[in-house]
């Protein structure tokens, strides 16, 4: 996929994560963006909260919601249907983290990503 053909929308996701990734790459070569949702995939805390992929190993709530909107706009793009296979596994501990009742405190919604 060239990225002439991409949709802006994809294309801001993956300058995002190009910046977030240690790997060289141009434009129109999205294969960084596929590893980054692989790697951030196998790396999840105990309650199965997908990390940020930065340099220090970090759980924000908000990485996680970015991963899921990542991988999404990553299949748009790519119809890679063997990634969210592959990806599924993660993304539902997740979600099912963020739908149980011990992310949910007084005040709602208060994971402890």
């Amino acid at each position: 996929m060239t990225f002439m053909k991409m949709d802006p929308r994809v294309l801001t996701l993956c300058v995002f994560l190009y910046l977030l990734t240690p790997v060289k790459c141009r434009y129109d070569d999205i294969s960084p963006t596929r590893l980054t949702l692989i790697q951030t995939s196998q790396s999840t805390d105990l309650n199965g909260v997908i990390s940020g992929n930065c340099p220090d190993v970090t759980y924000p709530i908000d990485y996680a919601l970015i991963w899921f909107e990542g991988a999404t706009r990553y299949y748009r793009a790519t119809g890679d249907k063997n990634l969210l296979s592959d990806l599924f596994p993660a993304a539902q501990k997740c979600m099912d983290y963020f739908l149980s009742a011990s992310c949910y405190g007084s005040k709602g919604f208060e994971p402890h990503g």
